[in-house]
């Protein structure tokens, strides 16, 4: 028997155009973006899309630590910790 956990929406698929976000556990397993919801309960769903895919769908890139500081201001020290 297939058992399948529904997650909260998330920012990232409201952003790609997506209504939502599953999270299915069964014979198939993985994050699936929802991409239609129909009113007899069905869902169309696809895999999600890797990090770089949404970053570049949403036209953002990732910066690296100098770019953050000049752009936030000094970081700190680090303790370590994560």
């Amino acid at each position: 028997m297939e058992e399948h956990t529904v997650a909260s929406e998330s920012a990232r698929t409201e952003a790609q155009g997506f209504i939502g976000h599953i999270t299915v556990k069964g014979d198939e397993v993985g994050e699936y973006a929802i991409v239609e919801k129909h009113d007899d309960g069905s869902m169309v769903i696809k895999p999600e899309p890797p990090v770089a895919a949404w970053y570049r769908e949403l036209g953002a890139t990732p910066i690296g630590e100098a770019e953050l500081e000049a752009e936030a201001g000094p970081l700190g020290d680090y303790d370590d910790e994560g």
